[in-house]
């Protein structure tokens, strides 16, 4: 798959946001409990950001894991 330079450099950041996020998440799940806020908030730009990656890449729609 071919993505614009603009879409290639905002996939990098993201997947650079996501590896932070998800280190902060995962901190917080631990320190604060899955079933607190702060982790669900975290969980939620986790989420967007693997979202946003997914659609960049074109996989929109298809599975997870896909």
């Amino acid at each position: 798959m071919i993505i614009s330079l603009e879409d290639g450099a905002e996939l990098t950041r993201c997947q650079n946001e996501y590896v932070e996020a998800k280190k902060r998440a995962d901190a917080l799940a631990i320190s604060k409990g899955v079933d607190s806020i702060e982790f669900a908030e975290a969980d939620k730009v986790v989420g967007a950001l693997h979202h946003r990656i997914r659609e960049l890449r074109g996989e929109k729609g298809k599975h997870w894991m896909e």
